[in-house]
Formats: C-alpha cells, sequence, structure tokens
C-alpha cells in the first residue's frame, strides 16, 4: 500500500472512531445513539485493525458493555425497590446508576483525549501508545 493511501486509511480510521465517541456521548441522553456506536464499532473493526484506532475500538466496546450490564443491575435493583422490595434497594440502584454514569464519561473522556494526541489505548492493542499520522 502506498504512503497515500496509508495516510488515507488512518484519517478514515480515526473519522470513525471519533464518530463512534461522539454517539457514545450522546448515548447518555438517548440509549439508540450509543447501540449504534457499537454496532459501528463492530461493523469497522476489520478495517481499523493494525492502527492505533483498533485499541479505541476495543477500549468503546468495553465501555459499552460494562455500562449496559451496570445500567441493567442498576435498573432491577430501582425496580425491586420501587416494586416490593425495601425502598433501600431503590437508591442502592440510583447510587450505581449514578457512579457509572461518571464512569462512562471518564472513560469516554480518556479515550478521546488519547485519540486526539493521535495515540492508541495504553493496554488495548498491539499498537496501543504508538503516534498516528493523524493530527
Amino acid at each position: 500500500m502506498t504512503d497515500a493511501r496509508a495516510g488515507s486509511s488512518d484519517a478514515a480510521a480515526h473519522r470513525i472512531t471519533l464518530q463512534a465517541y461522539g454517539l457514545y456521548l450522546l448515548g447518555l441522553l438517548v440509549v439508540f445513539p450509543a447501540i449504534i456506536g457499537a454496532l459501528l464499532n463492530y461493523r469497522y473493526r476489520d478495517r481499523v485493525a493494525g492502527t492505533p484506532c483498533a485499541s479505541h475500538f476495543a477500549w468503546q466496546l468495553r465501555t459499552f458493555w460494562w455500562m449496559a450490564g451496570w445500567c441493567l443491575v442498576s435498573g432491577a435493583l430501582m425496580l425491586f425497590g420501587h416494586l416490593a422490595g425495601p425502598p433501600i434497594a431503590g437508591s442502592i440502584g440510583a447510587v450505581i446508576l449514578l457512579v457509572a454514569i461518571c464512569w462512562f464519561l471518564f472513560r469516554l473522556l480518556k479515550g478521546y483525549l488519547f485519540l486526539i494526541e493521535g495515540r492508541g489505548v495504553p493496554g488495548y492493542g498491539p499498537d496501543a501508545g504508538t503516534r498516528t499520522s493523524v493530527q
């Protein structure tokens, strides 16, 4: 592959990764954009393989699935506390959700900062921590 095509490929990978971060952030308000972000990650995972953006895709997907799990746990506790259980269960569920949202925002911000620096997410791929040609 020529250098021009490699640069173009890196720019496309960078753009897709940035779009996914935006969709995940929007997903805090409405769930569907986050789901679209996860689908985007799965759809283009092969295209970004071998670039530092591959580590971002792994980071984003892991963040999405952990957040989904914590939302299910907190939702179940809040529902249980509201319908039949002790009210404290609902409060615990609300606290879990609040902590999960803070964690989600932290992960999105941390990943985004690595992306704008042109680096992969350390520990999430063979090229993690290396610079890209996209500024």
